[in-house]
């Protein structure tokens, strides 16, 4: 007699890459995917540092689906250091393989919340790790731990994993910073049995020297372009790309000898011309800071701790009719004390300047504008950077110059951009906070605040 559809799945129990390929019908696995997939089977608990861009996503995907309908009554759950992370990274795969499986799997999909459901518990669930009470208080014979971006997610939520007993754990990600449990369980497994590591360098793709990758593995033209945004020797690199812990969680935006260079390089001038804006109390407070630049260097920089914002924003509109800059090419700090200098801005004639503020606008590679605007002005002054003039076509950028800040200015910006400091969040880059920054520099960074906020807007 025939087989049926689940006595066939029920054979695949300890075959997880066999089932990917018969029952969800899905492309093989490449080495490294199918090393992990034994390890789960034969490991209680398999932990994957890895780098960007090697499939752990889909395997993870298919992994789940492997576990839940192999075994009867079985329970999988899956988190993420975010909801965003969760239900548009792993578990949009997950669907994707439930409703494009080659032999119907039964059940049904739910979106609210994100679940596979065979029948009342048997089923696979996937909680953002926001939701520490959701994730303990289940409980079954067979019952599966995925963990994705495994770096990202609290302590909390692995004590509160490891209290519903699971036969079998992966956690996997990026291995984003020195402590909390994946790196201590990464670090501990060569004297546990029961743990295995598998480390994978985005570099060992099966696609890593093609152009591009048929995929989405890391390709030849993606190594390339994040080798020249982030340099090799960078935490990103580090991290995102040789899958290795870093020996600590902060590493410096700008280097000692890019701004050695910057500030004796001697300027080529090149437009367009702009200025940045960054208020300081005045009275003997903080400084207020001007710089204006051009493509290639600092034009000028004005600060002073006795400027009222009515003076401010005189000194704005001589240093704007000097050096004819439009007013849709000035920044301004619109945060606390800026709230309404737009107004000041306008009673000398510079209508239309463009508010900053640094603690919003994030993105997906940028915690927020104040990283982002920071991260390209990084670029700018990494003499080993190159602009992109076509597909796959880099050039050497002309060297910034700084040799035109007064003295006292280069002083301050030296330490402050030196002292800058940068974490990778997940999937985000995140300078260190403000407040923090300044409490470690013992005064606040006006001068590293104002050149930075120069790269706000361009893209």
């Amino acid at each position: 007699m025939k087989p049926s559809p689940r006595e066939v799945m029920e054979g695949l129990r300890e075959k997880p890459v066999a089932f990917s390929r018969a029952i969800l019908g899905r492309p093989a696995y490449w080495e490294r995917q199918q090393e992990i997939a034994r390890s789960v089977v034969r490991h209680h608990a398999t932990l994957v540092p890895t780098g960007n861009m090697v499939g752990k996503t889909y395997l993870a995907a298919g992994l789940i689906h492997w576990f839940l309908f192999t075994r009867p009554n079985s329970i999988v759950l899956a988190t993420a250091p975010s909801q965003t992370q969760l239900s548009e990274v792993l578990w949009s795969s997950v669907e994707e393989a439930y409703h494009g499986a080659r032999v119907p799997l039964g059940g049904r999909a739910l979106k609210s919340p994100l679940k596979i459901e065979l029948t009342p518990g048997w089923h696979a669930l996937a909680y953002s790790t926001t939701k520490v009470e959701r994730l303990s208080g289940h409980h079954a014979g067979e019952l599966f731990v995925v963990v994705d971006e495994a770096s990202g997610v609290d302590d909390a939520i692995f004590e509160a994993l490891r209290s519903c007993g699971p036969s079998r754990e992966i956690l996997i990600g990026n291995p984003l910073r020195p402590d909390g449990t994946f790196y201590e369980r990464c670090q501990s497994a060569k004297d546990n049995p029961l743990a295995h590591v598998i480390h994978i360098d985005s570099r060992e793709g099966p696609h890593a020297e093609l152009d591009r990758s048929p995929w989405g593995l890391a390709d030849k033209t993606w190594l390339a372009t994040v080798r020249n945004d982030y340099g090799e020797g960078s935490l990103w690199w580090k991290c995102h790309v040789l899958g290795v812990f870093p020996d600590d969680a902060f590493d410096a935006v700008f280097y000692r000898e890019w701004l050695d260079l910057a500030f004796r390089t001697i300027h080529k001038p090149h437009g367009p011309n702009r200025l940045a804006i960054d208020l300081g109390l005045g009275n003997g407070g903080d400084q207020t800071v001007l710089i204006a630049v051009d493509a290639n260097g600092v034009l000028t920089c004005e600060a002073s701790n006795q400027w009222t914002l009515e003076q401010a924003a005189q000194r704005a509109k001589i240093l704007a009719d000097r050096f004819q800059i439009e007013p849709y090419r000035i920044t301004f700090d619109i945060e606390g004390i800026g709230a309404d200098f737009s107004n000041r801005l306008d009673s000398v004639g510079l209508k239309g300047c463009q508010p900053y503020r640094g603690g919003g606008g994030g993105t997906k590679k940028y915690f927020n504008l104040r990283t982002g605007a920071a991260w390209r002005c990084r670029q700018r002054l990494d003499p080993n950077y190159q602009t992109m003039t076509a597909p796959g076509v880099f050039i050497p950028q002309v060297p910034f110059s700084m040799m035109k800040m007064p003295e006292r200015s280069k002083q301050l910006l030296r330490r402050e951009l030196q002292e800058l400091r940068y974490e990778l969040k997940t999937s985000q880059t995140a300078l260190e906070d403000a407040e923090s920054y300044k409490k470690r520099l013992k005064r606040s960074p006006d001068h590293q605040a104002c050149f930075c906020q120069l790269w706000a807007f361009m893209n």
